[in-house]
């Protein structure tokens, strides 16, 4: 049985947006000085929405 499209797109579009916060914070830690930390925490939105992405995709 095939999930609607509009819950995948929803999905697909939430990764996207994850993806542009975790570059905007990635670029402004990384003009700050590195920090392993501040890499983690910037990556972190992207992390959250793919554990949701595939969430998403097993469920379906």
């Amino acid at each position: 049985m095939e999930s609607p499209p509009v819950r995948r797109s929803a999905s697909t579009a939430l990764l996207v947006v994850a993806g542009l916060i975790s570059a905007a914070a990635l670029s402004g830690q990384v003009q700050g000085g590195f920090h392993p930390l501040g890499l983690a925490v910037s990556l972190l939105p992207l992390q959250c929405a793919a554990l949701f992405w595939a969430w998403q995709r097993v469920r379906a």
